[in-house]
């Protein structure tokens, strides 16, 4: 995310923070309500089964990172 807000221009990142935090938000819910279409839904997202394992690995280090 830091990446990406580095190529947005200053006076839109709190929107994009506000759109991500949405986004992130819906995940977790659909996520803890209905796991078994969470997973449907990122397979639609990332179709490669590589690049969902490092989606999971990017996972894992951001609650790392987050919970301690």
């Amino acid at each position: 995310m830091a990446e990406v807000l580095e190529e947005v221009p200053e006076e839109v990142r709190p929107h994009v923070l506000e759109t991500a935090d949405y986004w992130i938000s819906m995940g977790l819910t659909i996520g803890l309500e209905r796991p078994h279409q969470a997973r449907l839904l990122l397979e639609l997202i990332e179709a490669e089964e590589i690049e969902r394992a490092a989606l999971a690995e990017d996972a894992a280090s951001f609650v790392e990172e987050a919970l301690p």
